[in-house]
């Protein structure tokens, strides 16, 4: 018996992190509503873990249609690596542009295994060479 398959549409919503305009849009400030999560706060092997809190101050619109939910999985659009991870923290965040946030069916797919499945070297390959634009390798 052949494994059910999907289109990744199908099974969770995907869209663009936040990008903030502004030099200063995306600097701490101290009456900020929602920390900024941004490329660095995502290691190699797929955690978030924020080197400092970095709030940004948004519009009610704004943070509603960009706010993350728990189980939320975030994966790197832009630089070297697409590495995946599951956003499960507790204060009020965005993602950072540089991201895709994928808000998998909560009755059709688990934040983990898709994180898992972007993490795979095989899918890291896929990703890879799918990637539009130029990227040069240090």
């Amino acid at each position: 018996m052949k494994p059910a398959q999907a289109q990744l549409h199908e099974v969770a919503s995907v869209a663009l992190g936040i990008t903030l305009r502004g030099a200063d849009a995306s600097r701490h400030d101290p009456e900020g509503t929602h920390q900024l999560i941004r490329i660095g706060d995502l290691s190699e092997d797929g955690t978030l873990q924020p080197s400092e809190l970095n709030l940004v101050k948004l519009d009610s619109e704004s943070a509603r249609r960009s706010a993350l939910q728990i189980g939320d999985v975030l994966l790197a659009a832009r630089g070297t690596r697409m590495t995946a991870a599951v956003f499960e923290g507790d204060t009020p965040s965005v993602a950072g542009g540089q991201f895709l946030v994928v808000r998998p069916q909560d009755d059709v797919l688990l934040p983990g295994y898709l994180r898992w499945f972007f993490n795979l070297p095989s899918t890291q390959d896929t990703l890879a060479a799918r990637a539009r634009g130029e990227r040069i390798l240090s």
